[in-house]
């Protein structure tokens, strides 16, 4: 999560904001734009909403209102995605035929989600909605 302690092992919040700003700056070298977004209806996610566009139910950022795509696929095919070995997870993780995968907004590079894969496996589709509007 980016939180940072000092060397008394209390909590520094203008060190951890900086490292946050960091690991955003890295995942996303070039954030999107900021649109107005949709007409927010409900939360899907922690970090993600189901909005209205034109009488279609979107996904979309939170934070930064970035539209993922219709709310009947998958969010993660419209996701940064990154793979890392398993021992990113600690020291105790290790095993060659998994990966550990972060997925982040390409809006604002907030973390979504981070899940641990079959090296070489397609994308985890976990969550399938069939929203409508009425």
């Amino acid at each position: 999560y980016g939180v940072l302690l000092d060397s008394h092992g209390h909590l520094d919040m203008e060190a951890s904001a900086v490292h946050r700003a960091e690991l955003r700056r890295r995942r996303c070298a070039s954030p999107g734009p900021r649109p107005d977004g949709p007409a927010p209806l409900a939360p899907f996610t922690e970090y993600l909403m189901l909005g209205e566009i034109q009488g279609q139910v979107v996904t979309f950022c939170g934070r930064c209102r970035r539209v993922f795509g219709p709310a009947q696929e998958n969010y993660k095919r419209y996701a940064l995605v990154a793979e890392y070995p398993l021992s990113r997870g600690g020291p105790f993780q290790d095993n060659p035929h998994f990966v550990l995968r972060e997925y982040c907004c390409p809006g604002c590079a907030t973390l979504l989600e981070v899940e641990v894969n079959l090296k070489g496996s397609p994308l985890r589709w976990d969550v399938r909605l069939a929203p409508t509007l009425q």
